[in-house]
């Protein structure tokens, strides 16, 4: 990369969003210009990284508008770095920004833009794969009406392909599902068919269509495994037509959704026949007179229907449970993995679990106070719990690094009594993955003083919580568990029963659960295996090149672990839960 800026010249401002594959940072360059920093971490093991990739795609396409300046690329430390153009936010923030729907004018004239970028990557030999409104972004303050497009992570060069021609799947080790993001994807992209260009204007379609008619048919299907969620999305995509798509909607945007998704595996798509319609429909809604979009008007604010409130629930009518309060709790795998967010409409394209009764009953109840009650208007049916575990344990049995991240609890308090309650070798301790539990009411019987648990709070806050590492120091159980994990986790909600923790519980137990210092990672594991089964895995999980380290390096806990260009889908299995 001789010429270019050095990575050395460029400064970290500000954190601006962090992911399964890496860190996006606000940055300045040696003029004070702002820059958009991405960090992955770098591995050896690693053949072809996504920011290299990423890096390779941009200097191919550079010269458009539409195309972010890519100003550098290099390995800085334990990272590889790209350093782009800092660019806005994005059309899926504006739509939302928007009530979750633009006007015809805007509509028409973002499809132009997109439509432009999509040429201009097709005019030089490659296909995007990813196209949806949360990869277009606009730029910032001159550039504020210039759409550009990112995320090149799944980009390739296009070809003829033979019709029935399959993704080529031999350099993986299980089936890598749908390429691209499911609302967005195309029919045969969910098919595992080769993709051509044809793929980026169906996504290209269902993203027009999203905006013009603030939704699409499939967007409430969330719930289940990432198969079976592809299915049921197929299945509805299959149903819908252009014409069913566009009732209620102008002509030209049936004459386009009608020419793209019913273009051929290798038909060249009719850009300027597109564009014809788009700009027909743009200067018929006004954009000759008034061009602007309409979040560029005076008096312009965003939305805020759209958005999901989420509130402390106590004290909420019929909810007894409070922050503080000691309860048992035990995630029921066949509820999580048939989890469907609300409206809960089932239909019969999905299919049962196959779960064993004896191993959904070794699940164990596990002991946890919790620290916040949390209620989303969307589902009022449910509330979520956040809560840390608990553990009666000796921690002179436990690695060094470990026991820094527990705190004891001497005192608890009898709920109905008032009494205090005396407890030995009780600890309340922070671990990763705790993600907030989906319960249902009940009455506490043991609860932890507010004052003491803020104090504990503010205490752990500062603890590390070490992801899949481990140390020589650690139980067997431990180091099998953390052995098991993925290098990337999709953290979520899960559906839990909950009961409540009585005193006998934690007098002199010994039993498993109660002494674990893994929370709930093991039951975690266990479903997220069931859902890797049932999405065709094969084999574990993880693999058997999870990370190790000693016990003094900390630096890098919270960084996703490196991974090769990704070759899957970029969408993640949705895993919030409900009980009943």
């Amino acid at each position: 990369m001789d010429g270019e800026t050095l990575l050395d010249s460029f400064r970290v401002v500000k954190r601006i969003a962090a992911g399964g594959f890496g860190i996006v940072d606000e940055g300045v360059d040696h003029n004070d210009q702002k820059v958009a920093i991405k960090r992955e971490l770098a591995s050896n093991k690693v053949s072809r990284p996504i920011l290299e990739h990423e890096y390779h795609v941009l200097k191919s396409l550079a010269g458009h508008n539409c195309i972010p300046d890519v100003k550098t690329y290099g390995i800085q430390g334990n990272f590889n770095v790209l350093v782009m153009d800092l660019l806005g936010p994005s059309l899926g923030d504006r739509f939302r920004d928007c009530a979750k729907r633009f006007t015809l004018k805007t509509t028409a004239r973002l499809g132009i833009e997109m439509l432009d970028a999509i040429e201009h990557i097709h005019s030089h030999g490659f296909i995007h794969r990813d196209i949806k409104p949360e990869n277009f972004l606009l730029g910032l303050r001159a550039k504020s009406h210039i759409v550009h497009l990112i995320d090149f992570g799944l980009t390739r060069p296009w070809r003829a392909v033979t019709p029935g021609t399959r993704f080529p799947s031999s350099s993986v080790k299980e089936d890598i599902g749908v390429i691209g993001t499911l609302p967005y994807a195309s029919q045969h992209a969910h098919l595992g068919l080769e993709q051509t260009r044809r793929d980026d204007l169906h996504a290209f379609t269902y993203t027009l269509l999203l905006f013009a008619r603030g939704g699409l048919p499939w967007d409430h299907i969330r719930g289940g495994t990432r198969k079976h969620c592809a299915r049921r999305i197929l299945e509805k995509k299959l149903s819908w037509t252009p014409t069913r798509l566009c009732k209620g909607l102008p002509d030209e945007l049936e004459e386009l959704a009608t020419h793209c998704l019913g273009l051929g595996l290798n038909e060249s798509p009719d850009y300027h026949f597109l564009r014809v319609k788009l700009d027909t429909l743009a200067n018929r809604e006004g954009w000759i007179a008034n061009p602007r979009f309409e979040w560029d008007e005076s008096g312009w604010e965003a939305s805020t229907a759209s958005k999901v409130e989420i509130r402390p629930l106590d004290p909420l009518p019929n909810v007894s449970l409070k922050r503080g309060d000691i309860v048992l709790l035990k995630i029921i795998p066949e509820k999580t993995l048939d989890y469907e967010p609300a409206p809960r409409d089932l239909d019969p394209s999905f299919f049962p679990h196959q779960i064993a009764n004896a191993e959904e009953d070794k699940i164990p109840f596990r002991p946890a106070v919790i620290r916040q009650i949390i209620s989303q208007d969307s589902d009022p049916m449910y509330f979520k719990l956040q809560v840390f575990p608990l553990a009666q344990r000796n921690l002179s049995e436990l690695s060094r690094r470990r026991r820094g991240c527990f705190r004891p609890v001497e005192t608890l308090v009898e709920v109905s009594s008032g009494r205090h309650q005396c407890f030995g070798d009780v600890h309340i301790y922070t671990t990763s993955l705790l993600p907030p539990f989906n319960a249902s009411n009940i009455s506490a019987w043991l609860s932890l003083p507010n004052e003491v648990l803020k104090h504990l709070e503010s205490d752990l806050a500062c603890v590390p919580t070490p992801y899949s590492l481990v140390y020589d120091s650690d139980d067997e159980e431990t180091r099998a568990i953390r052995r098991r994990l993925p290098k990337i986790w999709s953290s979520g909600n899960y559906v839990t029963e909950i009961r409540p923790c009585r005193t006998t519980d934690l007098m002199g137990t010994t039993s498993t659960p109660f002494r674990s210092i893994n929370g709930w990672i093991p039951d975690m594991l266990y479903v997220e295996e069931l859902r890797h089964q049932e999405n065709g895995g094969t084999g574990v999980l993880g693999d058997s090149d999870s990370d190790s380290d000693s016990d003094e390096d900390t630096e890098f806990w919270d960084w996703p672990r490196a991974v090769d260009r990704r070759l899957s889908c970029t969408c993640t299995a949705v895993i919030d839960s409900t009980s009943g």
